[in-house]
């Protein structure tokens, strides 16, 4: 990566956001494969238009997103070769961090960070995820923890004393 990380200089724990679904690679072939042909008909045809998908879709395939929980917060950092983005999130913004145990993924857990009326869907290792909650409970007490496994039971019961009744 040609930039530096903004939370390079952090001492304290972290925690990298973990990817549960990588882009195979016959997916980052074919996307190259297609931006070229995009290009390519861009500027050999009447659709002109074609160039910008191209363009597009190679921004998609040369971006890397990173995701880290800090001391500080929830940080997100985009490197896009050309530009940079990055976002945080601190830890007295966030109101309510949702977890819930992936039988889908075994060893992730998916955390929900809730900022106003935004939500981000975050997955991370158990041992990880583990530490974050006792992370956001001592850098923000006022936050609200819920367990989105219990949740999902209560949902299932309801749904099904519904069924019933009909």
């Amino acid at each position: 990566m040609s930039r530096s990380f903004p939370w390079e200089g952090i001492t304290s724990p972290m925690y990298q956001a973990h990817e549960v679904k990588p882009r195979k690679k016959w997916v980052i072939y074919y996307g190259w494969c297609l931006a070229a042909l995009l290009l390519v008909g861009g500027f050999t045809t009447r659709f002109k238009i074609a160039w910008v998908f191209a363009v597009i879709i190679a921004l998609g395939l040369v971006s890397k997103k990173t995701i880290m929980v800090t001391e500080r917060g929830v940080e997100s950092f985009m490197d896009m070769r050309f530009t940079s983005y990055y976002e945080i999130w601190k830890w007295d913004e966030i109101e309510a961090l949702t977890h819930e145990k992936m039988k889908a993924f075994p060893g992730s857990w998916q955390l929900y960070f809730t900022k106003g009326d935004r939500t981000r869907k975050i997955f991370f290792l158990e041992a990880d995820a583990k530490e974050i909650l006792k992370l956001a409970k001592k850098q923000n007490s006022k936050i609200r923890l819920y367990d989105g496994n219990v949740y999902m039971e209560e949902y299932k019961k309801q749904q099904q004393k519904k069924g019933k009744k009909k």
